[in-house]
């Protein structure tokens, strides 16, 4: 009998319906348990035997046997330079703040939190670009205690009893050596130790026409009363407490009278004189406000303060400082460019520099960059050791420059990293990183050959690398 295409369907189904309920139930499979071969043909693992094993016990005991294979495998050679960094990652809260206490020579090499206080005054100051980029997505900025560190910190040591005069030092060395994490390292210290730090991340906002300038007949210079009014702020934010602390040891006052009666008239009832009594505290002295072309005088008056008291030292400390000895971009009614020291703010701190005023007691502490746009020659004849050509420098100023860094002593800030400081800088990038990976001996080796030692290159290899 032949059937049509839809009975030939019901019948084909129907008959697969009946031969599988004829069968008996298959039976159930085993759950399939997901191990790799590797695992499953391991050794079983040893119970743990007292205290329990952290999570990285495993990890550890692993790192420690090839240090031992390697080891044994060459009698010669550097070994396992990197037993620091092979271990997990380290938990940036067990860091020690960077205290004086801490600052040591067997601490060299280890890294260290700078302290919250030392970070409020940082950004109070600003920090100079290329550490702003480096603290920019860091969870704690740290640094590494180099052997140069604990040198400077010495010097300062030294020269809180005595006079700045004595102590004005310039940091010398190639580009990239950490002359501005040198020089923040001695402001973070000298904070921490209650001195007062008047710190500049760069000297070229002093020059580079970016505020104000008005000629003084009283002191035949050019005042700069906005960028006065900036620093003073910025000096009192980060040493508030320790300003509070010391009296004006005279009588200021700021302003200027009317000269007539429609003057007077116009002015009554607006506060022209403003009068800081004898004894007051300089964090009042700082933020008196008589007009902002009082500014000038203001800061000029904190400085002539600092200057006097023998109570707590000062630090003087300017990264990128060039700019300071050479011609500004500042222009005269004549269109003639002004030299830095015709203008205020710079003369008097180039004057702590040259020595001609000081602090009772106290350090200036300077560091050029090779980032600055403003060169100056006064600057590389002094690092380079040359002797300057009066006649043609007197031209443009150099003569005066070179004369004022006659006195000042360089300080050489090593070029090369040692073993133990570059081991702290890849521990502190893999801290900021939370990184598990071993750092290898070879990739070690590959990175500090190819960075030459020096610390921005090294660090900036490490940072680049995807093992950390």
């Amino acid at each position: 009998m032949r059937r049509t295409s839809s009975e030939a369907s019901i019948w084909i189904r129907s008959a697969i319906t009946n031969n599988y309920q004829q069968q008996s139930p298959l039976p159930l499979l085993p759950a399939r348990n997901f191990t790799s071969s590797a695992l499953s043909n391991a050794p079983p693992p040893k119970k743990p035997t007292g205290k329990p094993l952290s999570p990285f016990a495993k990890k550890r005991q692993s790192t420690e046997d090839e240090s031992a294979t390697s080891s044994s495998s060459s009698s010669q050679g550097i070994g396992n330079v990197l037993n620091e960094v092979t271990l997990p990652p380290p938990n940036i809260d067990l860091w020690p703040e960077f205290y004086p206490e801490n600052v040591r020579t067997g601490e060299v090499g280890r890294v260290h939190r700078f302290a919250q206080g030392t970070v409020n005054a940082f950004k109070a100051f600003t920090l100079p670009k290329t550490v702003q980029k480096e603290f920019a997505f860091v969870p704690t900025p740290s640094t590494v205690l180099r052997s140069s560190t604990v040198s400077l910190t010495k010097t300062l040591d030294a020269a809180s009893s005595h006079s700045s005069k004595d102590s004005r030092l310039l940091l010398a060395g190639s580009p990239g050596s950490g002359k501005s994490i040198l020089l923040l390292q001695a402001a973070s210290y000298a904070l921490s130790q209650g001195w007062i730090v008047l710190y500049l991340p760069s000297a070229t906002p002093l020059i580079n026409s970016s505020t104000p300038h008005v000629y003084s007949p009283t002191t035949k210079t050019f005042d700069q009363p906005v960028l006065s009014r900036q620093m003073l702020d910025r000096f009192l934010a980060a040493n508030r407490a320790t300003l509070r602390k010391l009296k004006t040891q005279r009588e200021y006052s700021f302003g200027e009278e009317a000269r007539d009666e429609q003057q007077q008239q116009q002015q009554q009832g607006k506060k022209k004189i403003v009068v800081v009594p004898m004894g007051s505290g300089l964090d009042e002295l700082a933020t008196t406000n008589a007009g902002e072309a009082s500014a000038t005088e203001v800061f000029k008056a904190v400085l002539d303060e600092l200057s006097s008291q023998t109570t707590t030292p000062v630090l003087l400390a300017i990264d990128e400082f060039q700019p300071l000895l050479a011609t500004s971009l500042y222009v005269d009614p004549s269109y003639k460019p002004i030299e830095s020291y015709s203008l205020e703010i710079p003369r008097l701190l180039l004057q702590f520099i040259d020595g001609s005023r000081s602090f009772a007691k106290g350090s200036v502490l300077l560091s050029a960059s090779s980032h600055s746009p403003h060169q100056s020659l006064a600057v590389e004849r002094k690092l380079d050791g040359a002797v300057p050509d009066s006649p043609s420098d007197e031209k443009t100023g150099g003569g005066v420059y070179d004369e004022i860094l006659a006195r000042v002593r360089l300080v050489g800030v090593p070029d090369r990293l040692e073993r133990r400081e570059a081991v702290g800088i890849a521990m502190m990038v893999k801290g900021w990183r939370g990184n598990r990976e071993a750092l290898s001996d070879t990739s070690f080796l590959q990175h500090y050959v190819a960075a030459d030692g020096n610390p921005r290159h090294f660090s900036r290899e490490l940072v680049r690398t995807r093992q950390l």
